[in-house]
């Protein structure tokens, strides 16, 4: 994983913990085995996925408005994952290919299997800005030193942000580029009103400067 993802994790020790609890609950539960007797399941909670994104495709929308690419796009389906108060898509990767955006089911089907809900509008919308990243944080990166003249702006709102796993100014301002195109890619969309709700909704969680980038 990249370093802005270890230090949201709580360091490196935070990443070794994780794979050392997720080998063993593998190996108790016999994962790999309850796996492939499910296979065709899983496959089926993919084809379902690629189908309802096919008529809209997020990557040529996605493309066409950062105005570069990335060689790889994939969604990680957390099938396991309770449904709680987080967002459906729980955390997004950008690796050297592109990004990973890893989502959560969005309810249960009348036979208490997982549903991801693909065809909604929110379920794309979690997609672009997982996907996003990819296409933001790198540009941060490369000015992490121009951000220092600016860090200050990090203070008033560091308790609202670290809540929300944003550790530093840099990676905070990084999730606020996200949701101002969030908003933007809404009001493009002819959806004024929702990307209204979307950056009021982002200053209720501590995001006070979406409107300003």
């Amino acid at each position: 994983p990249n370093d802005r993802l270890v230090e949201r994790m709580g360091g490196a020790a935070g990443v070794q913990t994780l794979q050392a609890e997720l080998k063993q609950f593998a190996a108790d539960s016999s994962f790999l085995t309850f796996y492939q007797a499910h296979a065709a399941f899983y496959a089926g909670l993919e084809q379902r996925v690629y189908k309802a994104l096919a008529p809209d495709n997020p990557i040529v929308r996605l493309e066409t408005y950062y105005g570069s690419t990335n060689t790889r796009y994939q969604i990680l389906l957390a099938a396991l994952a309770p449904k709680d108060n987080s967002p459906q898509t729980l955390t997004s990767l950008v690796t050297k290919e592109g990004p990973i955006a890893v989502v959560r089911p969005e309810a249960t089907t009348k036979d208490k299997l997982p549903d991801f809900r693909p065809e909604a509008p929110a379920f794309v919308r979690g997609i672009d800005h997982a996907w996003g990243r990819a296409f933001i944080e790198p540009v941060t990166e490369r000015h992490d030193k121009d951000l220092l003249v600016s860090a200050n702006l990090y203070k008033p709102i560091t308790v609202d942000m670290k809540e929300q796993h944003h550790p530093n100014w840099s990676d905070c301002f990084t999730e606020h580029l996200l949701r101002a195109v969030d908003a933007r890619i809404l009001q493009a969309d002819g959806e004024g009103k929702q990307a209204q709700i979307s950056l009021r909704s982002n200053e209720r969680a501590g995001y006070a400067y979406v409107r300003d980038v």
